[in-house]
């Protein structure tokens, strides 16, 4: 499961459904209108969502700063998990 199914839906209320406690413990749900970058790095997409309460952007600014840290764990596993 890569994510919630939309379950219940109303003005005042939207509802998610999972499967089982683990898929409802493993895929966490950020719920706002979150800005948005995503990295390729590795063969894999990162995706970078950033929720601030000034709607500022921030998310291409983080993306960059953190795809250092995101690449470095890259170089490691392929060194060290082969």
């Amino acid at each position: 499961m890569e994510s919630f199914d939309l379950g219940e839906k109303s003005i005042n209320m939207d509802g998610f459904r999972a499967d089982n406690y683990y898929d409802f413990a493993d895929l966490p749900i950020m719920y706002c209108k979150a800005d948005t970058a995503t990295l390729s790095i590795g063969g894999a997409e990162v995706l970078f969502s950033v929720y601030s309460e000034d709607n500022g952007k921030y998310a291409k600014e983080l993306s960059v700063r953190l795809s250092k840290i995101v690449l470095a764990a890259e170089s490691y596993l392929l060194v060290n998990c082969q």
